[in-house]
Order: C-alpha cells, then structure tokens, then sequence
C-alpha cells in the first residue's frame, strides 16, 4: 500500500508539475501574442512609411529634372537672346513637356528675321528650326512680327 500511496503522490506531484508548466506556457504564448500583434502594426507602419519616402523621393526627384528643365531653358533664351539681331525682340516664347519651343517675336528687318531662324536652328542641332509666320506688326509700324518653331524629335 505504502507503494501505491507513493505511486499516487508521484503521480500528483507530476501534475502539479506539468500545471506549473502549461501555466507557464500559457503566460509565454499571451506574452507572444501580444508581441506578435505590435509587430504587425509596426510592420503595417513600415510599409506605409517606406511607400511614402518613395512617393516623396519621385516626388523630389521630378522637382529636380524640372528645376534642370527650367535652368537649361533660361539658359537657352540667354543664348538666344545673346545672338539676336540689334533691332530684333523677343515677345514671348512657349514650351511644351516635349522640349519644343514657339518663339514669337519683332523686327525692323526681314534679313533680321532670317539671321534670328540660324540662331534658333543653332540651338539645338538634334530640332528642326522652322519659320511659322511674318506679318507686319501693324498699319503704321514698320516692324515685322514673327513667328518661330523649334521642334524636337519625338
């Protein structure tokens, strides 16, 4: 009897044992699921932040090719400007996304006109320099208001 009473007494001391023990699994599992759960928001939030630092990279790098675009073409109509005929003026020129340009301007002379379509046609050998229009600026001006189109290659 003395055997199975210790037998018994195992046997319980065992459970009490293996209780302690899945208690103590039980706290380590909330423990890592709690864990689990922050690690999944923080990932959630990674992946958010990591889509907006490339939104705002594209977002930086399109401000520096347009920053680029305007420098190269203020720089163009500083040439432009530098090579014009003494009584020639600029009076508007226009852009596109495609780098083509519409310059628009006056002169006393056609010849002036004529030497203003080399300048622009210099500009940039790769575009075709083409005069659009010449019309007197008006019944009493003995001026000529031209138009010019710089086009590029699409």
């Amino acid at each position: 009897m003395l055997v199975f009473a210790a037998a018994i007494v195992a046997v319980g001391v065992v459970g009490l044992v293996e209780r302690y023990r899945l208690a103590s699994l039980d706290r380590e599992l909330a423990t890592l699921s709690t864990r689990i759960a922050v690690a999944e928001r923080d990932d959630a939030r990674s992946d958010r932040l990591n889509r907006e630092v490339r939104r705002q990279r594209d977002l930086g790098a399109a401000i520096d090719a347009a920053r680029d675009d305007t420098a190269l073409a203020a720089n163009t109509i500083v040439r432009l400007g530098n090579r014009l005929p003494a009584q020639t003026w600029l009076t508007k020129l226009e852009s596109v996304r495609s780098g083509s340009w519409t310059i628009r301007g006056r002169s006393a002379r056609l010849d002036d006109i004529r030497v203003t379509l080399a300048a622009v046609a210099r500009l940039d050998r790769t575009a075709s320099a083409r005069l659009v229009s010449v019309d007197a600026a008006g019944s009493r001006s003995p001026l000529l208001d031209f138009t010019i189109a710089l086009e590029r290659p699409r």
